[in-house]
């Protein structure tokens, strides 16, 4: 009988415990502008791959609104691809992509801007630079511009 107590007890205190650890996330601020993806194919060490845009740490189950990517489709183009990870939320994105050398030296630098509907995938081709072996492609600036909901008014009947 006392070890059903004690056992008892235990499971409280642990059903206490965890509940006490379980801290409610406030909406993380996110910057207004970074990287969001780069090819990085030289290995070059003059060149410093910048914090990825809203990612504290890679392995949180959180996305950020905005992701991306950039691939080289062949000798002549590179494509960017463009997500709204947000079931809701319409975006409109700057997005530039920057071309370099082996040497780390910037070769071309294309911007561009888009309007992202939500769960939308948005592709973008551009133009291969001379030399260009890598492409970052980095996030310069996002609005959110979806119309925000107004509760409807409550409606009050009147007093016959």
């Amino acid at each position: 009988m006392r070890i059903r107590k004690n056992i008892a007890l235990a499971l409280v205190v642990c059903l206490v415990v965890s509940t006490a650890r379980a801290e409610v996330k406030p909406d993380k601020e996110l910057p207004k502008s970074g990287s969001l993806s780069t090819s990085k194919m030289t290995g070059s060490v003059v060149n410093n791959v910048p914090a990825i845009f809203g990612e504290e740490n890679p392995y949180e189950t959180e996305t950020s609104p905005i992701t991306g990517s950039v691939s080289k489709v062949n000798n002549t183009t590179w494509m960017a691809k463009l997500f709204n990870n947000s079931k809701v939320e319409t975006y409109t994105v700057d997005i530039e992509v920057v071309q370099r050398n082996d040497r780390g030296t910037v070769v071309k630098r294309d911007s561009f801007s888009m309007t992202l509907k939500p769960g939308a995938t948005n592709n973008r081709e551009v133009a291969a630079g001379v030399g260009v072996l890598e492409a970052d492609l980095n996030l310069l600036r996002y609005k959110n511009i979806s119309k925000k909901k107004v509760a409807p008014a409550p409606t009050v009947k009147p007093k016959e």
